[in-house]
């Protein structure tokens, strides 16, 4: 069966996370919000003075200094978030650090890996046999256990060779368990579009299907200094009757994208539009 690209018509509805008014092109705006029961989790940024990026949960700022990109998960019936944020320097190069924030608990620490000084961004979570993972990257594709005590993480598969610089495919949204296997959203770049990616963890192999291109929302504003289109893939909720995935469009207009289970399944059929590791 080839790969059925989502169509207008398998997008059931759109959930604006935030007004699409006029104000979004005024300065701070929310880039990223993820709604639990519990928890309000925004990624809010002013380029108005400088750069400036926080991140808060119902309403209270963490401690992160220029926060950034959340992936947000529930593990131990616990609401978790992976992000990055400067520990050096300042503006949007700065010297970048992932950290791990335990909503119930209020208490976030940087994730280390040892003998590594790179900047890092864009590690995804992956629960495994009720085991926190994260995926490194996917190509290649590398996998890092963490010590929630001590931040420190170990390496469990891949390579932290020719890990520098940016990778053409990146983490997106967390990878769910379904079917036997793990699923989410990477994303392109520049222009940046969600990719469907599959990932085995028995088998250490990934998948990578089609790229998406959604139709921006209607009410939703070009914004002149983004590089080139962006729809960002950071959240991604499995139901039973449908799928939540959540997209930043340009920066500005975080929305819910909902779709159906089937149009959903069919991003990940095996096709010759698909890239094994």
């Amino acid at each position: 069966m080839f790969q059925k690209q989502i169509s207008e018509n398998d997008v059931i509805r759109k959930n604006p996370l935030v007004d699409y008014g006029k104000d979004r092109l005024q300065q701070p705006r929310i880039m990223h919000r993820i709604v639990w029961d519990r928890f309000d989790i925004t990624s809010n940024r002013n380029w108005g003075k400088g750069y400036r990026a926080w991140m808060e949960v119902n309403g209270s700022r963490l401690s992160v200094n220029k926060a950034e990109d959340p992936r947000s998960f529930v593990w131990r019936d616990q609401v978790w978030i992976v992000l990055n944020g400067c520990v050096q320097g300042d503006g949007v190069m700065c010297n970048r650090k992932m950290f791990l924030h335990n909503c119930d608990t209020n208490n976030t620490i940087q994730l280390k890996i040892e003998g590594q000084s790179r900047r890092e961004k864009n590690w995804s979570p992956l629960i495994w046999k009720d085991e926190l993972y994260f995926v490194y990257s996917v190509d290649p594709f590398t996998l890092l256990k963490p010590d929630i005590e001590s931040g420190f993480c170990k390496l469990v598969y891949g390579t932290m060779k020719n890990q520098g610089g940016h990778h053409k495919i990146c983490n997106g949204t967390p990878y769910l368990p379904w079917n036997g296997v793990f699923v989410g959203f990477c994303h392109t770049r520049r222009p940046y579009y969600a990719v469907p990616t599959k990932i085995n963890i028995e088998k250490k192999t990934v998948r990578f299907y089609n790229k998406i291109v959604f139709k921006k929302p209607e009410g939703a504003k070009w914004h002149q200094g983004a590089p080139g289109p962006i729809q960002f893939p950071y959240h991604l909720k499995i139901n039973n009757t449908n799928v939540e995935l959540s997209i930043d469009f340009d920066d500005h207009y975080p929305t819910i994208l909902t779709i159906g289970l089937r149009a959903f399944r069919q991003q990940f059929s095996e096709s010759k539009g698909c890239k094994f590791l």
